[in-house]
């Protein structure tokens, strides 16, 4: 696999070798960062520590989250441990990016994919491939994110709808269920909620069952959607973002071979 050249953000420290036992997936070959908002990116992706809440935690010296990629293995992924404070909320996103993505800090470039962001018009089919591993305790999911803009900038103020599909959880989704979905042989439930942003309806699609898909038809849930009217046909997709949103608890999860095709590509 051709590997690009990988970049250490001011805010990034990056370190060589981990400790395979602290990390079993990585290899010596990894590169890997601990810091908040750290950044690694390859090729077309990005790994982005994105854990906001984590430096105001109480006890925030016993928080951490480790985002790592080895180049030789084609492996990527995330380790977390945060703990359960009084008042429960979502800590971090720790995610692998494909696009433009929109929620990022003063100063850094986002953008690791040309296609992106996405003109839904032009969109015949959206494949994520990848072989995935998580494991976890305490409250938490990993899901992929979808963020639908009006235009074809990828700005918060753009941002018009958002769907997220959970592949593993060990929360009960708050939003509204509306019914379930079976997907390229896979059933997820259905929820929405309208209420936390009036103007930014978000879907879930929430797996059922323990066997994780490798390759999973994005642009099946784009489709209901816009059938539902959530979703405006003629917006943009900013990016593809995959990872644990983190209330509190322990993980580990890795991606293997993490691609996306685009109408077949």
């Amino acid at each position: 696999m051709a590997f690009c050249t990988l970049l250490c953000s001011l805010y990034c420290c990056i370190t060589h070798s981990p400790d395979p036992e602290y990390i079993p997936a990585a290899g010596p070959d990894a590169f890997m960062t601990e810091e908040i908002y750290g950044l690694l990116k390859w090729d077309n992706k990005a790994l982005f520590n994105n854990c906001w809440d984590f430096d105001s935690l109480r006890n925030k010296e016993r928080a951490s989250s480790i985002i790592f990629y080895d180049p030789a293995t084609s492996i990527c992924g995330w380790r977390w441990s945060c703990p359960k404070e009084a008042v429960e909320k979502l800590k971090g996103y720790p995610c692998l990016i494909v696009g433009d993505k929109v929620y990022m800090p003063a100063g850094y470039d986002p953008s690791t994919d040309p296609r992106f962001p996405l003109h839904l018009p032009d969109m015949k089919s959206l494949i994520a491939h990848g072989e995935i591993n998580v494991t976890g305790s305490g409250d938490y999911d990993f899901a992929y994110d979808l963020a639908f803009l009006e235009g074809y900038f990828s700005r918060p103020e753009t941002v018009r709808s958002e769907i997220m599909v959970w592949l593993k959880a060990s929360q009960v989704c708050s939003a509204e269920k509306k019914g379930e979905y079976t997907i390229n042989g896979y059933t997820y439930d259905f929820f929405v909620n309208t209420t936390w942003n009036p103007t930014v309806p978000y879907l879930a699609f929430v797996l059922k069952g323990k066997t994780l898909p490798q390759h999973i038809p994005l642009h099946e849930f784009i489709r209901i959607g816009i059938k539902e009217g959530y979703v405006d046909p003629n917006a943009w997709l900013a990016a593809i973002e995959l990872g644990p949103e983190i209330w509190w608890g322990d993980g580990e999860a890795w991606v293997r071979d993490f691609r996306i095709s685009l109408n077949g590509d």
